[in-house]
């Protein structure tokens, strides 16, 4: 549940903001920002950052007057700190955003009596329901939230076809022919790839270099052979893909590899390393193709 990224489920801002282990600074999208009003000893609101625009603010709160609505606020306004949940990636944090800002609007009527209060009650308790609203948001996330894959377009129609398998979803769906196979801002690492169908006539040789591993060597590739790991939590750090005919004339391919914090970088091909080794960074996605 994604409830966990804000250490627990609680009614109260300075709980939350105990429960969570990252304090930040400086604000940034997708934290958690907390509150101390004038005259307060202790936290007395909490809110979601949607946007952060030079020194303004922009926030999604619920029990602002009385209802759930974006607020803006410049830095020191008031007394405020912020907290940062482990977001699995981009993804999963613009969901969370998705998720509150399709409640702006939604009004207590009377005073307190609201959904969110109802779910984190189970009963029509009617308090201050701030940190619940925050808590529902999450806790929506979680039912929602789904690691997919978006394979794109192919660039032809050779009939290369491969597959991904991926940090916590396992074998993705087949793609081909330079479609993306793996993930893109779920921040889950790529731990093996296997060719499904090779266009008759070529020969694949694969090296994957894998975590704590090095280079594993694949030679004369076979339909469905696992190349890299299952089951050992290890990420795959980059590929060096070789093609060749019957005779052992090179058969161009490319191939293209989505790395952590640097995103897709450029292509090669024939041997040419995709990817990178000794930067402890995972490869995310790939894209492989015969020209």
């Amino acid at each position: 549940m994604s409830i966990s990224l804000l250490g627990g489920k609680t009614a109260y801002c300075p709980t939350m903001y105990n429960n969570m282990k990252t304090k930040v600074s400086s604000p940034t999208k997708g934290d958690i920002i907390f509150f101390t009003w004038s005259g307060q000893t202790e936290m007395g609101h909490v809110g979601i950052v949607e946007t952060v625009s030079g020194n303004t603010i922009t926030t999604i709160e619920g029990n602002t007057s009385n209802q759930v609505a974006r607020r803006k606020y410049t830095i020191g306004q008031y007394k405020m700190k912020y907290c940062r949940p482990p977001y699995e990636g981009p993804v999963q944090r613009d969901l969370v955003l998705k998720i509150a800002a399709a409640e702006i609007g939604v009004k207590a009527n009377p005073v307190n009596c609201v959904k969110y209060n109802k779910w984190y009650y189970n009963s029509d308790t009617r308090v201050p329901w701030c940190a619940v609203f925050v808590c529902w948001v999450f806790d929506q996330t979680g039912s929602k939230y789904k690691i997919t894959q978006t394979p794109g377009t192919a660039k032809n129609s050779k009939g290369l076809y491969y597959q991904a398998h991926v940090q916590k979803a396992g074998w993705l769906g087949k793609v081909r022919d330079g479609q993306t196979a793996g993930t893109i801002g779920y921040g889950k690492r790529l731990e093996a790839l296997r060719f499904t169908t090779i266009p008759s006539g070529v020969n694949l040789d694969v090296e994957v270099h894998v975590q704590q591993k090095g280079w594993l060597k694949y030679k004369k590739v076979k339909a469905n052979q696992i190349l890299g790991t299952t089951n050992e939590s290890l990420r795959v750090e980059a590929i060096k893909i070789k093609a060749y005919n019957a005779s052992g004339t090179t058969v161009n391919v490319s191939y293209q590899a989505h790395v952590q914090k640097k995103g897709w970088m450029t292509a090669v091909k024939n041997g040419a390393i995709a990817g990178t080794t000794g930067e402890s960074l995972r490869m995310e996605a790939v894209r492989i193709w015969l020209p």
